[in-house]
């Protein structure tokens, strides 16, 4: 989100 991307992207993608 703010801070980079993987907050909303890559760490939703790789939980589930």
């Amino acid at each position: 989100s703010v801070r980079w991307y993987i907050a909303d992207i890559e760490a939703p993608a790789i939980n589930g």
